[in-house]
């Protein structure tokens, strides 16, 4: 085997164990939508519209909290790479605090968004469902940062 080729052997295998996990947490992600819709895609074309919506809105407000805790990777990656362990927990738990925060703040948007739907020229019986879907979604949300956060602490972890 040629130097390259072994250097380029040996760090594959750490990669992908470090990687798959990752991926298959992202997958999962993207597979709740494709859950959901098959579900409520089950209870008619109203619903299935005002999830559909429902759910664009939630990803747009949700980007902006997703973004904040990705700040996250680097303190905890940071403190471990100091050999600080005790520092890295505490970032853990300040960014699971933050996601409560995060959430408590970004629930005005989520709360606002559907009366704005309609003037948007959105149908009434679809800004309503969207209102829904947003309202039933809402509590979860601090628990969807806060996964960014313990995704973040056992990323650097390895």
């Amino acid at each position: 085997m040629t130097p390259v080729r072994h250097a380029f052997a040996s760090e594959m295998g750490p990669l992908v164990r470090l990687a798959l996990p990752l991926a298959i947490a992202q997958g999962g992600q993207a597979l709740m939508g494709v859950v959901d819709t098959a579900v409520v895609g089950r209870a008619g074309a109203l619903q299935l519209a005002g999830t559909g919506l429902g759910n664009v809105l939630f990803m747009a407000l949700a980007v902006f909290g997703m973004g904040v805790m990705h700040g996250l990777d680097p303190l905890v990656s940071q403190a471990l790479g100091a050999g600080d362990p005790r520092r890295a927990r505490r970032v853990l738990w300040q960014g699971i605090w933050l996601a409560g925060g995060l959430a408590a703040l970004l629930a005005v948007p989520f709360l606002l968004a559907p009366s704005t739907l309609v003037p948007l020229g959105v149908e009434p019986t679809v800004a309503r469902e969207a209102s829904r879907y947003l309202l039933w979604r809402l509590p979860g949300l601090p628990f969807f940062l806060s996964f960014f956060a313990g995704r973040a602490y056992l990323q650097a972890l390895g």
